[in-house]
């Protein structure tokens, strides 16, 4: 008898550890749910920005640094959007962030809830555009003679998720920081214009 009541016990336990596991996977999704909605709710094109402000970009520097300035880097179109997806992901990221614990203040205070969530899901929230960018990239492959291999299916799933633990990591302590020191949104606006010329989004990384 006092083996079935610890089973029971352990199950029950089991049981409401699942619920509440379950329960936060729900409202991180309904956040990131919303932060996608909101992000687009009032325009025409919606979620197809995430897109063509990328593409507009790299025409302007493909022109600028390839027929201009000359860059002698085969497949110049393919190698700026393979990095400028993932740049305008981490970018968008740590700037929405920023601002997420601060225009969320009341929010917090109406209900109990982990207040983290708030920077993961702005992050999933732009994690989606890079994703729905996915195809164009593979589409720039196959035009270019290559095309997603092993390598591919190996490497993309682990770099995603390493740039998602880093960016993680780095928009908690930016937005827990803007929350006590309000001038970091525009240190953070400075620092994120230094790193996109310093580091290889448009060149390659020969040439730091």
């Amino acid at each position: 008898m006092g083996k079935t009541l610890f089973r029971v016990i352990i199950n029950s336990g089991g049981f409401l550890v699942e619920i509440k596991f379950r329960q936060k996977i729900d409202l991180l999704w309904l956040l990131t749910k919303k932060e996608i909605t909101l992000k687009y709710r009032r325009s025409s094109l919606g979620v197809l920005w995430s897109l063509l402000n990328p593409i507009f970009l790299s025409i302007v520097l493909f022109i600028a640094f390839k027929i201009f300035m000359r860059i002698g880097l085969e497949n110049y179109h393919f190698f700026l959007l393979a990095a400028l997806f993932p740049w305008n992901w981490f970018s968008a990221s740590v700037t929405m962030s920023t601002e997420t614990l601060v225009s969320n203040v009341n929010l917090i205070k109406l209900t109990r809830f982990p207040i983290y969530f708030l920077v993961i899901s702005t992050v999933l929230a732009q994690l989606f555009n890079l994703i729905f960018a996915l195809p164009i990239i593979i589409g720039l492959a196959y035009f270019y003679g290559g095309g997603p291999g092993i390598s591919w299916l190996i490497g993309f799933p682990l770099l995603v998720l390493s740039q998602l633990i880093v960016t993680i990591g780095i928009c908690l302590a930016i937005s827990i920081v803007n929350a006590c020191f309000r001038d970091m949104e525009h240190i953070v606006g400075v620092l994120l214009s230094m790193l996109f010329w310093m580091t290889p989004v448009i060149y390659p990384l020969d040439r730091a």
